[in-house]
């Protein structure tokens, strides 16, 4: 699979992710291509996506739409799904733990086979190293806590889990 990007000087999947979120403040336009990890069901247009080579490798959050107003269309279908390879153009930005990027156009370009998630465990999370990365663990849950929505979606739930 090949990116059909004709930006110039346009940063790639790997420059985004190698940025820190002051970097990520003042850089450039974005034409990257990965595959979709995770489908953010409370924004259009928005989710997760790694790079092809490593899908289980730390994924980059995408935003097709700000303050609830779409910035960005899918070419040629109404949504994604897991395992579509995207080409995602837009800008990096700056967010609450690591660059993402503000996407102004997303096109599906193909399709690819999720592998099994990489087992890990609560220690490997510390420090955000797998920041949106696919993984599975085991443990034992001790306790689940709804949390207050003031900062998400009023659809959207989060659950603390205790392990």
């Amino acid at each position: 699979m090949t990116a059909t990007c004709i930006l110039l000087a346009a940063m790639s999947f790997s420059d985004v992710a190698a940025l820190t979120r002051t970097e990520a403040a003042h850089a450039d336009d974005v034409c990257a291509t990965g595959v979709v990890t995770q489908v953010v069901g409370w924004r259009s247009a928005s989710g997760v996506f790694a790079d092809v080579a490593d899908p289980n490798g730390r994924g980059i959050y995408f935003s097709g739409e700000t303050q609830r107003t779409p910035t960005a269309h899918i070419d040629g279908a109404d949504s994604f799904r897991l395992g579509d390879v995207i080409e995602v153009k837009g800008v990096a930005t700056p967010l609450a733990f690591a660059p993402g990027i503000k996407a102004s156009s997303i096109k599906i370009v193909g399709r690819l086979p999720l592998p099994p998630f990489a087992e890990k465990t609560l220690f490997d999370l510390r420090g955000g190293r797998l920041d949106n990365a696919r993984v599975k663990m085991k443990g034992v849950v001790s306790g689940v806590r709804q949390m207050p929505q003031a900062r998400l979606d009023p659809n959207a739930s989060v659950v603390q889990l205790s392990v």
